[in-house]
């Protein structure tokens, strides 16, 4: 059977699965045997309050412990004076003092949500802007200028990282850097980001890295860097973003059958796992997308669509994988709606399922 067929009954089974209650939902899915996070975005919301009081419901009222958090060039350098790490303070010195496992989105160029390019004014207005679309390699001015960057903010984090949770954290190196995605769209060489790979792994020489792809569908250029390159196997990550239904889709009752498992897979789910069952290097799922954006109608604000997505994305899981991290895209919408009370039954049941996830 083609990957398209046999991942489209897979999706059928998830859709099936999705009608079930949450006490059933994780009996019988795999979806217990993931731990459920979050990619949390400190900017979401203008007020910094909000988001900081957003950051504790998540992990002491939902009891999650991976986050995922963007830390952006131009809070962190907004000027020419050195990178500080004091616009994050209080999510990190929070963050490390309830011992969570972080996944630091570094950038250093592209993090997590629009415009996706955070590089600072002052920056753009000294070198010269690469052109719209085009792969940054190691030669561009912005090149020498990010490389700089990330090796301050590494070492900032190295010295202010408590020392008994030195080994647990991951870095992220550009979000998505195969898809050209965001205001510039632009991607990035294999010796760019083996660049930015060697300047962390130079100051954490025992955590992981990670290495995001849009879907599954950049997850074979991810590959070929690490073998071209000679990137440890061991000390990677690979994080699978996950989106599924479009507009052009939305009313189509059989729209799960297209959604990024089926349509863009040029390796089956099972050479995928393969691959890194016997390279040993890991899977994860950065952003699991669970609220509407845009030209993406669903998942979002429905329990259904939440059952449906993580059980579609557990699919991915390497079968000699002990730890499994699906970590939410957008759950600051949820969250707020729970601390202002504005929780519909729908919200209510999702939130119900992230916490016996925990459990």
């Amino acid at each position: 059977m083609s990957i398209d067929i046999v991942e489209s009954i897979f999706a059928l089974k998830s859709k099936l699965l999705s009608c079930l209650n949450n006490d059933y939902f994780l009996r019988v899915s795999s979806v217990s045997q993931a731990k459920i996070g979050a990619t949390f975005v400190p900017e979401y919301f203008d007020n910094q309050e909000t988001n900081m009081l957003i950051l504790r419901t998540i992990v002491e009222d939902f009891g999650m412990q991976y986050i995922r958090i963007g830390i952006r060039w131009d809070r962190t350098q907004p000027n020419k004076s050195l990178p500080t790490l004091e616009y994050y303070r209080q999510y990190l010195d929070y963050l490390y003092s309830k011992s969570v496992n972080i996944t630091f989105s570094l950038g250093p160029i592209k993090s997590p949500r629009w415009p996706e390019y955070f590089i600072p004014k002052w920056i753009l207005d000294t070198c010269k802007c690469p052109a719209h679309g085009c792969t940054i390699n190691t030669k561009e001015d912005l090149s020498q200028f990010a490389f700089d960057y990330l090796d301050s903010i590494v070492n900032l984090l190295k010295k202010e990282i408590p020392k008994t949770q030195l080994n647990k954290h991951i870095f992220e190196i550009e979000n998505e850097c195969y898809n050209p995605f965001g205001k510039y769209q632009w991607i990035f060489s294999d010796g760019y980001l083996n660049i930015c790979y060697r300047t962390i792994r130079k100051k954490f020489s025992n955590n992981l890295i990670s290495f995001s792809s849009s879907g599954s569908r950049n997850y074979i250029n991810i590959l070929n860097l690490s073998n071209s390159y000679k990137l440890n196997p061991k000390g990677i990550i690979i994080n699978c973003n996950y989106y599924y239904i479009f507009d052009k889709n939305y009313n189509d009752p059989f729209a799960f059958l297209y959604d990024d498992w089926v349509r863009y897979n040029k390796k089956t789910i099972r050479e995928i796992k393969k691959e890194a069952d016997s390279n040993k290097f890991l899977i994860g799922i950065g952003e699991a997308q669970m609220e509407p954006w845009k030209r993406a109608k669903t998942p979002g604000n429905t329990i259904r669509s939440l059952r449906f997505v993580l059980d579609r994305v557990i699919r991915i899981r390497p079968n000699n994988q002990k730890l499994f991290v699906i970590n939410l895209w957008g759950i600051e919408e949820l969250v707020n709606k729970s601390i202002i009370n504005q929780s519909t039954k729908e919200h209510i049941l999702m939130i119900d399922l992230i916490k016996k996830n925990q459990q």
